[in-house]
């Protein structure tokens, strides 16, 4: 089964970012005694087509996606985190690019079904 995008949005942009940066961002927000708002993200927008394209590469596949009508007249077709203040206030800086964080999601097995595709298992 083909990946569906919106037509109109499928260079639509996003800015992703894997838990292992942002889990640390909620704790040091906690920890840092400030009151704000702080984004946790890329800082990088990276469209669907991007994602998909990486998802290819990391499962070794050749999907090409099946264009549709987005139904939502409220999509908001481009988001960029402003890593600003998080970077000055929190001293978080993103840790993987679109990359880097589907290869290292696609090594943990959360990708496939939570079957690891790197052993993890202590050499004796």
């Amino acid at each position: 089964m083909p990946p569906y995008l919106d037509v109109n949005f499928a260079l639509a942009h996003g800015a992703w970012e894997r838990m292992e940066t942002s889990a640390p961002g909620m704790v040091s927000a906690m920890k840092s005694g400030k009151s704000g708002v702080w984004n946790a993200g890329s800082g990088q927008p990276r469209s669907f087509n991007e994602m998909i394209e990486g998802l290819n590469r990391v499962l070794k596949m050749s999907l090409k996606p099946e264009y549709f009508d987005c139904p939502y007249p409220f999509y908001q077709p481009h988001t960029e985190a402003d890593m600003a203040a998080t970077k000055r206030d929190l001293k978080i800086e993103p840790r993987f690019s679109l990359e880097e964080g589907l290869e290292d999601y696609y090594k943990s097995g959360w990708l496939t079904k939570g079957r690891s595709k790197v052993s993890t298992k202590k050499k004796k």
